[in-house]
This record gives structure tokens, C-alpha cells and sequence, in this order.
């Protein structure tokens, strides 16, 4: 396949390629980053037209907050949107997300991170290098003495399952 159908199906099929074993996980990323911006385009829609309600006593029209999940989710997918996270895997109908630190094609080491059974899509949202689910990887990589450069995280999420077929796809990096 050549550039333009690579970039031709990376801009008509997203999903698909940010999906597909085998996939050079630069072009994953990518793919993944563009559904993001979708969503975050979907987010920010939602947040927009956000309807109204009445204040208790006054009866004075007021938007109505915007969700707390809204908003996590929309700063998180932003944080994606901006290439300071990058996702591996992002299947939001589904609630499964593959967070990647670092750059697979130059690590020497590469460390997984499946979180316990109750975590679910929304606990990468708030999860930072400093406290959440990435903080602990983060951690092990500046405790081990090495090149963080050296290194390739991944962190799993998902709302209530991995499939074999997903966590195999990590098979990437090797």
C-alpha cells in the first residue's frame, strides 16, 4: 500500500486501523488521536447545547452545569487531541482505551499495566503522571534507574472486560 492509501485509510477508517493488530503503533495513534478529536467534537457539542433549568426560589433561567463526566472526559480526550497522550487503543462505544507512554520503536523495555476489575474508561480521564492509574508506571520507570526513554508503558482500560484478542494486540511492540 502506498502513502496515499495509507493516508486515505487512515482518515476513512479510523476505527478500523486504530483497532488492527499489526498496525505500527505510530499509525494506531494516530488513527486513535482522529476518533478523539471526534469525540471531543461530539463532547463539546453536547456541552454547548446543554439545555436550562430554573434556579430553586428565584425561578430565573440558568444553563444547567455542565456533568462532571462531560467535562473529565473532555479534558482527558483534549490532553489526547494535543498529542500529550496517546492512545493505542480507543473504542469509546465500547468503554476500551490503551494508554501508551513513550515510543515503542526505541524502547528496550516495554511494561504493561492492566488496572483491577472495577476500573472502567473513566479512571484514565482524571489520571495523570501524578496520581491515578499511570502515576504507579510512571514511578517504576524513574525508581528503575534507566533511560526513561527506554521504556514503553501501556495501561488497559476497559468498562468491564479485556478480550484476549485485545491484549494480544500488544504483540505489536515486540
Amino acid at each position: 500500500m502506498d502513502g496515499a492509501e495509507s493516508a486515505a485509510l487512515l482518515v476513512g477508517a479510523p476505527a478500523v486501523v486504530g483497532a488492527l493488530g499489526g498496525i505500527p503503533a505510530p499509525v494506531r495513534g494516530t488513527a486513535n488521536q482522529t476518533l478523539a478529536r471526534t469525540r471531543l467534537s461530539e463532547l463539546q457539542s453536547l456541552i454547548d447545547n446543554r439545555g436550562y433549568t430554573y434556579q430553586p426560589g428565584t425561578y430565573e433561567r440558568v444553563r444547567m452545569p455542565i456533568p462532571e463526566a462531560w467535562q473529565s472526559e473532555h479534558d482527558y480526550l483534549t490532553r489526547v487531541v494535543n498529542g500529550d497522550v496517546q492512545l493505542y487503543l480507543y473504542d469509546a462505544p465500547r468503554g476500551q482505551i490503551i494508554e501508551m507512554i513513550g515510543t515503542p520503536e526505541q524502547a528496550d523495555v516495554i511494561m504493561t499495566f492492566m488496572p483491577g476489575t472495577n476500573t472502567t474508561v473513566e479512571s484514565f480521564y482524571d489520571s495523570t503522571t501524578r496520581h491515578g492509574i499511570t502515576a504507579l508506571t510512571n514511578w517504576q520507570v524513574a525508581s528503575s534507574g534507566l533511560d526513561p526513554g527506554s521504556w514503553t508503558r501501556c495501561h488497559f482500560g476497559y468498562a468491564a472486560f479485556v478480550r484476549v484478542a485485545d491484549v494480544g494486540a500488544v504483540s505489536v511492540f515486540s
